[in-house]
């Protein structure tokens, strides 16, 4: 379901959303998924691609994708998803990374693609494209604020409109509006929503 969509000559497209800065080149389906799980996810802050970083005096391509998250900088390690490196090579690139103050987290795919995460990011993300009418999403947003959290269903039965509330929720997680409580269990009646602090 999580897939970049891939220009004619096969690259895939630079990837953006809301918290991200400026663009980050993805080039495979793991590292996309990754990407939208951490869109996603409450407390991550923002994210950045680092393309290269002073060690030495030298410029070393370290190409990470850096999060921030609890006020800590974590660059994104997925090996079966980056060019391989021979081991001078990944010393060199810890050693840049250590330099700016950011730790390095290695993600398996089997972590990217652990459930109900996977799945549920799917779903949502499908969304993101979605237009929120203005008054739609000032009467979820004022829910939120003043009664939430509250489960999904709840919400969705509050709020009276003619547009698609559910999709319009969905759309206001993607541009980290409100939060969705997605590792918990698998998006439905009981999922938390609550509006976006921070």
């Amino acid at each position: 379901m999580l897939h970049p969509r891939r220009k004619p000559d096969g690259k895939s497209r630079p990837f953006s959303a809301t918290k991200v800065h400026g663009i980050i080149p993805v080039r495979s389906a793991s590292m996309y998924a990754l990407l939208v799980q951490n869109v996603l996810d409450p407390a991550v802050n923002s994210i950045r691609h680092l393309p290269s970083a002073q060690f030495q005096g030298a410029a070393i391509a370290v190409d990470a994708v850096v999060v921030e998250r609890d006020g800590k900088r974590i660059a994104l390690d997925v090996p079966e998803a980056r060019q391989p490196r021979n081991m001078d090579d990944d010393a060199l690139v810890l050693l840049a990374l250590a330099g700016l103050d950011i730790e390095v987290a290695q993600v398996s795919l089997d972590e990217i693609r652990r459930e109900p995460m996977h799945t549920n990011c799917g779903i949502v993300w499908a969304y993101r494209m979605r237009a929120v009418p203005f008054a739609l999403r000032i009467q979820i947003l004022h829910m939120l604020a003043e009664d939430g959290p509250l489960r999904l269903f709840d919400l969705l039965r509050s709020i009276r409109s003619q547009h698609d509330v559910s999709g319009a929720v969905l759309s206001l997680a993607c541009a980290d509006a409100i939060e969705l409580e997605l590792a918990a269990g698998h998006l439905g009646p009981d999922t938390k929503v609550s509006i976006r602090r921070s």
